[in-house]
């Protein structure tokens, strides 16, 4: 999905009648219906993926088990499956034309030429289309057609050239192809897998069926481990964990899947339609219930997926092309187990701090989640929404850049239990393992070991002060008015963080409005700051003029979404703060805003500022 949206009613408004659906959509919808009847779960949600390409029924446990077990790509109707349907049109094509050459019914050996390139077009198009014609499902459908097509003509090319020009179709038809991280590491495995097929190629194997059996097994599993580790190191800078469990799945999973549930699926969906369907469908969710709790099972060993410490660049970025160079190597040069070392080496190495002390408003879209760095440890304040039960600004935005940093240790903060500043919370919780948190007010997913924030904390990390200012410890006690401010309300729950570095100070006060802005001014809880991320996203509720005339900040970071449904910021907010004099700096504008201070002054940076993007 490129965006989500809603459709709101008025009193005046007119109902739009829906087209009815096609008939391709019929179609599915009758797919569907027929594996839901079925009661053994989770079959019907991977038999609607691996069949139609549809993926909404999986859960989020389910992704995990996917990407602990390094088998994603099974769920992605792509090449793997598309080029099974083109292989097995083209195989029964050709066998019909050598049987009907055989028996005089043809006479042109052009047959052979035309009719398999043809099937496996035809079925490879078919299948696409019943997959809804899936990004993942066009690229594979361009390569069947470019292959078969040069077959037809009788143009003979090397691999390489047709992966090239491949590659060149593809992005010619999905302009933004090259932005995608599916794009390069779908090319890449095939790159690694033609180049190992090289180093195999003419190799003879002889002796039994049995040593055949198990030279093949031991090459299949071979190949697996090499294309494990060849691939750690793309996915690392893509963001993207490896699986240790990849080779010891896949070389499972694959044949199970390509070689015996998707055909079984295929030769399925003719009895869908006749009181066969159920009985048809029991016995092969039975077997796929079986293959997944084999997975499961894998997935649930202790560091199933391996992240490195550390981002990849300078010195590592090069050892980590050396690294793939050596996997690629035939094994006669001896370089294989010494290109695994690199790979474990990048994976352990030290986490490398460019700046003593950096603050970086991360952009969530309509929440807030700022990570303060330092050599010592980062501290995580605030986790960014949920916009809904499959994506997080916590597990798809947070936990990637937290762990393209290297930042551990790690602290926590939740200034509050508003969904966007906690929706991320859970994720964060899940896959790191926080030594401190702390929270404003409480919610479902805090663990035990998390503590309220109260005015007068304070503590030392590195080279930075930070200090907490508000709640009070009265609000605390007795959840009743403090110091004339009536009862206090979620947002003004809110942890109100002060951080001190050098000579520079930083103020994060959560979503606290006007009231409790007046309280921190008068009871001198405050003072000059020299960066202020706007209280409430720059909501009219928050930002009084005593309270920007007290702080007189430099810099304001609004973090808010881009044209956003609650107008944050606010224009009059906004005049009040070009009325300071100070920059402001929006997220929903600029994308992510790094602070960092060099010689005793301020330097900030812009992410679509300092890597400007065309669309942008």
């Amino acid at each position: 999905y490129q965006a989500t949206g809603y459709v709101t009613t008025k009193s005046n408004a007119t109902l739009v009648r829906a087209m009815p659906p096609s008939l391709l959509q019929r179609f599915r919808l009758h797919l569907q219906g027929a594996m839901q009847k079925i009661s053994a779960e989770p079959a019907h949600r991977f038999f609607a993926a691996l069949l139609m390409g549809d993926r909404q029924a999986l859960t989020v446990d389910d992704w995990h088990v996917l990407q602990a077990t390094g088998t994603v790509h099974l769920m992605a109707i792509s090449g793997l499956h598309v080029g099974l349907v083109a292989a097995l049109g083209f195989t029964l094509a050709a066998l019909g034309v050598r049987a009907l050459l055989g028996a005089g019914w043809l006479r042109s050996a052009n047959a052979y030429r035309l009719l398999p390139p043809l099937l496996a077009i035809a079925l490879s198009s078919g299948y696409a289309l019943l997959a809804g014609f899936s990004v993942p499902t066009q690229r594979a459908l361009i390569a069947v057609v470019l292959v078969n097509a040069l077959w037809a003509i009788g143009i003979r090319c090397s691999r390489w050239a047709l992966l090239v020009l491949a590659l060149l179709l593809v992005s010619a038809g999905e302009t933004l192809a090259w932005l995608q991280s599916g794009f390069w590491l779908s090319f890449v495995a095939v790159a690694f897998l033609l180049a190992k097929y090289d180093g195999m190629a003419g190799r003879q194997i002889a002796g039994s069926r049995y040593q055949s059996f198990r030279q093949g097994l031991f090459s299949a599993v071979k190949v697996q481990c090499l294309l494990s580790v060849g691939l750690c190191v793309p996915l690392w800078l893509l963001g993207f964990p490896a699986s240790l469990l990849s080779p010891l799945a896949n070389v499972l999973a694959v044949p199970l899947v390509a070689l015996f549930f998707v055909p079984a699926l295929l030769l399925w969906v003719p009895l869908s339609f006749t009181p066969l369907s159920e009985i048809a469908l029991i016995p092969l969710a039975w077997a796929f219930n079986f293959l997944w709790s084999g997975l499961t099972a894998l997935a649930s060993w202790p560091y199933a997926l391996f992240w490195p410490a550390a981002k990849l660049q300078g010195f590592g970025l090069g050892v980590a092309v050396l690294a793939c160079v050596m996997v690629l190597l035939p094994a006669s040069f001896g370089m294989r187990l010494g290109a695994c070392v690199l790979v474990v080496l990048l994976a352990l190495g030290t986490r490398m701090d460019s700046q003593p002390f950096e603050l970086v408003a991360l952009d969530v879209g309509q929440g807030l989640a700022v990570a303060i760095h330092q050599p010592q440890g980062t501290l995580l304040y605030d986790t960014g929404a949920v916009f809904s039960e499959r994506f997080n600004a916590g597990s798809h935005i947070i936990a990637p850049y937290l762990r393209w940093r290297g930042a551990e240790p790690l602290s926590v903060m939740v200034s509050h239990a508003d969904a966007d500043h906690r929706g991320g919370a859970a994720a964060i919780f899940n896959q790191f393992e926080p030594e401190k948190i702390w929270f404003g007010e409480p919610f479902s997913a805090l663990p035990m070991t998390a503590q309220v924030c109260t005015a007068g904390q304070k503590w030392l990390q590195g080279g930075a002060i930070f200090s907490v200012l508000w709640p009070q410890a009265t609000q605390r006690s007795n959840n009743s008015a403090v110091a004339g401010l009536g009862a206090i309300s979620s947002n003004n729950r809110s942890c109100v963080l002060l951080v001190e570095y050098q000579s520079k100070r930083f103020l994060l006060p959560g979503d606290i409005d006007s009231s409790v802005e007046k309280w921190l001014v008068e009871y001198g809880a405050v003072g000059h700051v020299d960066v202020l991320v706007a209280p409430h996203h720059g909501s009219k509720t928050s930002s009084s003029q005593d309270f920007l005339a007290a702080l007189s900040p430099s810099h304001i970071i609004v973090s808010a979404g881009y044209k956003n449904r609650y107008g944050h910021p606010h224009s009059a907010v906004l005049e009040r703060y070009q009325a300071l004099g100070a920059k402001v700096w929006n997220t929903g504008e600029l994308g992510a805003i790094r602070v960092t201070v060099e010689e005793g002054s301020l330097v900030i940076n812009a992410e679509r500022l300092s890597r400007p993007k065309v669309w942008h």
